[in-house]
């Protein structure tokens, strides 16, 4: 990065009103969330920062249903990969069983391991942000 673009970022940065919602605020809130930090305690902190606490509100409502929707989205995606692992390890299965012996079929484990792990995860997620 040439020092000419450094300069125009240090700029960016302290041009910025006060009071105003940063992006590294945002991220910040959503990190605080995904840990399970009150609404009270994050309104706090951005009130520290001089946000108005109705922005702070809008904000963490903003992020609490985009959360949401993401764990969700990633519990029936975790259900769609497990059925899928499911279904074709049994029809793998069932087509081997009237092969000759010794023949080999696959078992889809890792579609299945990876399905339960995201619906834990989202399961896990949507929980910790179920207080917003």
């Amino acid at each position: 990065m040439n020092k000419g673009a450094k300069d125009s970022n240090i700029k960016v940065i302290e041009e910025q009103p006060e009071g105003k919602i940063t992006p590294s605020m945002k991220m910040a809130t959503v990190k605080m969330m995904r840990r399970g930090v009150s609404r009270k305690k994050i309104q706090d902190l951005m009130a520290k920062e001089d946000i108005p606490l109705k922005d702070s509100k809008e904000l963490i409502d903003q992020l609490a249903t985009t959360l949401h929707n993401d764990h969700r989205r990633m519990m029936t995606g975790g259900v769609i990969w497990g059925i899928i692992g499911i279904a074709l390890s049994i029809f793998l299965f069932t087509k081997a069983a009237g092969s000759p012996p010794l023949i080999a079929y696959i078992v889809f484990w890792g579609l299945a391991v990876i399905g339960i792990y995201d619906f834990i995860r989202g399961m896990i997620g949507f929980s910790r942000t179920k207080q917003y």
